[in-house]
């Protein structure tokens, strides 16, 4: 009778722990033995040992959210999560692939990481957030963090161009996180930082910018608020000849169905506000360049002779 009771006790504990993720020191609280919970952490056992003291009650693999609970859990009191997780968590996209799970801890704590858990010490520990149960960093620092550690340039630029444009974060504030914490790794994403600060704010505006150039065309504006007649923001486009409202869209950082959702909602309003619009894939500017300089040719002649759309910029308003 007790030892029926003691397996129906087993299998109800998962209800105490969200996630299925508890300490052994928990687990002994409650009444097991360190035996117990050695056994049943052992290969083909129903439980499995995610760090030192960390127990996931359960034989499957663990989920992305229960390796960052376990993290949580390692790392104890004052840890935040931080990187490619806290950024998922603001809304912004995730890469490719399987990334450590990146935590910050108070500099004072000795707590050690592995191959898929990087444990940063902060003497500046931000704020954090609280999401799901998860302490997350703010959207400013989770981005630097990622940041330093990414190596590709494209990827930088994706990244901040991202954060900057859907998570309407600026790049002052993007720039004052670098200068405030570590200098390690802060050159590529300062470099990036720098020129989204002139206008180059994703990975195909320095192909465009060349380009522009080589068509012999006027120099448009980069970035630019364009409004409606009621001083409704239509878009930002990418390029935009004012004088002859003409709009080019550069069909980068498409991830999602909403990131793809967000594109056509763009040239939609551009396209009923009586703006033409001309849209280039990255892949088509770098690989077909001949291709876009008719299209923007062309488009750059028809809007020269027909009637410019009743819209403003934010530059107009300020004149």
């Amino acid at each position: 009778m007790t030892r029926n009771r003691a397996v129906v006790d087993l299998d109800a504990l998962t209800a105490l722990f969200p996630h299925r993720v508890a300490r052994a020191t928990e687990l002994i609280a409650l009444g097991l033995t360190g035996t117990t919970i050695y056994n049943r952490c052992r290969p083909n056992g129903p439980w499995q040992r995610l760090a030192p003291g960390i127990v996931l009650l359960g034989a499957d693999p663990p989920t992305r959210t229960q390796r960052i609970a376990s993290a949580l859990r390692h790392a104890g009191t004052g840890a935040i999560l931080t990187g490619w997780d806290a950024l998922t968590r603001h809304g912004m996209s995730a890469p490719t692939g399987t990334l450590p799970v990146h935590l910050l801890v108070p500099h004072h704590r000795q707590v050690r990481g592995d191959r898929d858990l990087v444990i940063e010490r902060t003497t500046i520990p931000p704020n954090p957030l609280l999401y799901n149960g998860f302490p997350i960093t703010p959207l400013p620092r989770a981005t630097i963090d990622t940041a330093r550690r990414l190596t590709s340039p494209d990827t930088t630029r994706t990244l901040l161009t991202e954060v900057v444009r859907r998570g309407r974060v600026s790049p002052s504030l993007l720039h004052h996180e670098l200068d405030t914490g570590t200098r390690r790794g802060t050159a590529l994403p300062r470099r990036i930082l720098n020129e989204i600060h002139t206008g180059t704010s994703s990975i195909a505006e320095p192909w465009a910018r060349r380009l522009i150039h080589e068509a012999a065309l006027p120099e448009p504006r980069w970035n630019c608020p364009v409004r409606g007649p009621h001083n409704d923001l239509l878009a930002i486009a990418d390029a935009w000849w004012d004088d002859i409202g003409l709009a080019w869209d550069l069909a980068a950082y498409q991830f999602t169905p909403t990131d793809h959702e967000e594109a056509a909602t763009r040239i939609a309003r551009l396209t009923a506000a009586g703006i033409i619009v001309v849209r280039t894939l990255p892949t088509t500017l770098r690989q077909n360049p001949r291709k876009v300089l008719n299209d923007l040719r062309h488009a750059h002649l028809v809007a020269t002779h027909r009637p410019r759309p009743h819209v403003t910029t934010d530059l107009a308003h300020a004149h």
